[in-house]
């Protein structure tokens, strides 16, 4: 069984040309292996890194290529997503004397993903 998924956005590094590929996903802490479910508890950010290790096992030919942009539901983002914004950000600002306004526009464009995958996901259970 071969599973097709696209990943949410194809473009390459600004500053390298290599291609990028990102991927965005919403994890719910819930899960029902209560050590899983121990580990989210005492864990800050545990479900997000679950999120973005089950994304890189789906896409394992796109290396280092493959930037998941994981979030929890509750809002809280992954290290991968952090990393990503801080970088854009940092490269902004280099090319535009130190403007700093891109990093609450990211970080309005991510909430604004993420709610709206939190829209899906209780449509989604309603419909059920």
């Amino acid at each position: 069984y071969v599973e097709e998924a696209r990943l949410d956005v194809a473009s390459s590094d600004p500053s390298t040309g290599a291609p990028i590929f990102m991927d965005t996903v919403v994890y719910c802490c819930h899960t029902t292996d209560h050590g899983r479910l121990l580990s989210r508890a005492r864990h800050d950010g545990k479900a997000a890194a679950d999120a973005a290790a089950a994304k890189r096992r789906r896409y394992p030919d796109a290396g280092t290529s493959l930037i998941p942009l994981p979030f929890e539901a509750g809002g809280r983002p992954g290290t991968d997503t952090l990393n990503f914004v801080r970088r854009c950000g940092a490269m902004y600002s280099e090319s535009h004397n130190g403007d700093k306004s891109i990093y609450s526009r990211l970080w309005h464009d991510a909430s604004t993903t993420l709610q709206i995958a939190n829209a899906e996901l209780i449509i989604s259970a309603i419909g059920k």
